[in-house]
């Protein structure tokens, strides 16, 4: 093999290990670190917010993940519910009168299965849909209430031997609940999905996916970036065009006029550990700017059904043994950021 050849296969192999590398530390996790995978405080990461500002939320204690309600506004502090699994995401409807969630359940064969619930908060009623041995990481209702879409992954391996087993092999799915018909709507099998959200008309569906690689520097460069999907045609996909992202983009919401984008990303460090904070993207006029200026890791965003407050939540003990979570909402703008004391939770 001539030099230039043997250089370029090295680079490869190198730029590859490299992306690898970078997945087994975002995405690997200990036995005993999903142990601590709930807050210190016991509060869970997952939340939503309901078109009148309910609060759905979760903590953990004593093996069990708690799901609770709760509206500053009108003292709502029931009904509660209480599971032996896991709950990993959760979604209001779009009038606020039920709640979907997901429920991860560990099999005798190592496996695991994904259950997916719907609770009614008129008639108090929690009903599973349906059960998946595909991995489901998010859900959200289309506008009607009519029809449930998520995120599953099939296969659950190695990225390499240098990670964990980990979910893979994503696609977008949709369920019709009265019928009970489940499809799959995509046929990407991407490494990684996340962050679904469905457009006002339920026309299309945003998520938040990498960039389409093929050489080794492209994967090397590549972003996590945020996707439309046209349900039309899914495979038409249309990367929403933020300018100033530098880094990978996580976790985002989009405000009802599908113009503004919250979204997570890397923004400075502190002793060595990357800040996530939240920025605010325009797509009309083009503007990117960081909204959150807490030095700490924010995620999660989920913009009020008004649009003017934005929750989030925020993990005071990021890259850390244990985690910390602490509710916060805020304007629009980024202004007045405060935290929200929630119910059932143990603050330290």
């Amino acid at each position: 093999m001539n030099k230039p050849l043997m250089y370029s296969a090295f680079l490869g192999f190198l730029v590859v290990l490299l992306v690898l590398i970078a997945l087994g530390f975002r995405f690997n996790k200990t036995e005993e670190e999903k142990q601590v995978a709930f807050s210190a405080t016991n509060l869970a990461e997952a939340f939503t917010v309901s078109e009148n500002g309910t609060i759905a939320y979760l903590t953990h204690g004593g093996g069990k993940s708690t799901l609770h309600f709760y509206n500053p506004n009108s003292n709502l502090t029931d009904p509660k519910l209480t599971f032996s699994s896991e709950i990993t995401d959760l979604t209001f409807s779009q009038d606020g009168s039920k709640l979907a969630y997901v429920s991860v359940e560990e099999m005798t064969n190592k496996k695991q299965r994904s259950i997916v619930r719907l609770y009614d908060l008129n008639s108090k009623k929690d009903t599973q849909l349906f059960s998946d041995p595909r991995i489901v990481r998010e859900v959200a209702f289309s506008p009607d209430a009519h029809t449930l879409f998520f995120l599953g992954g099939s296969s659950f391996t190695h990225y390499s031997p240098i990670t964990g087993d980990r979910p893979h092999d994503y696609d977008l799915y949709q369920y019709t609940i009265q019928t009970k018909k489940l499809r799959q709507v995509t046929h990407q099998k991407a490494y990684e999905m996340d962050s679904l959200v469905v457009s006002g008309d339920g026309k299309s569906v945003y998520v938040e996916m990498s960039e389409e690689a093929n050489t080794p520097e492209e994967i090397f460069a590549a972003k996590q970036r945020i996707f439309r999907l046209p349900l039309d045609n899914p495979e038409q996909k249309e990367k929403i065009p933020v300018p100033s992202a530098q880094g990978d983009i996580y976790d985002f919401a989009i405000a009802p006029s599908e113009q503004t984008f919250i979204y997570q990303s890397t923004h400075g460090e502190k002793n060595g550990v990357y800040n996530y904070e939240l920025f605010r993207f325009n797509k009309s006029t083009g503007m990117n700017e960081v909204l959150t200026h807490l030095y700490e890791y924010a995620e999660h965003p989920v913009i009020s059904a008004g649009g003017k407050k934005i929750y989030f939540m925020v993990d005071k003990q990021f890259a850390r043994k244990y985690r910390e979570y602490h509710l916060y909402v805020m304007h629009s703008d980024g202004s007045k950021v405060r935290e929200i004391t929630l119910p059932a939770v143990t603050y330290k």
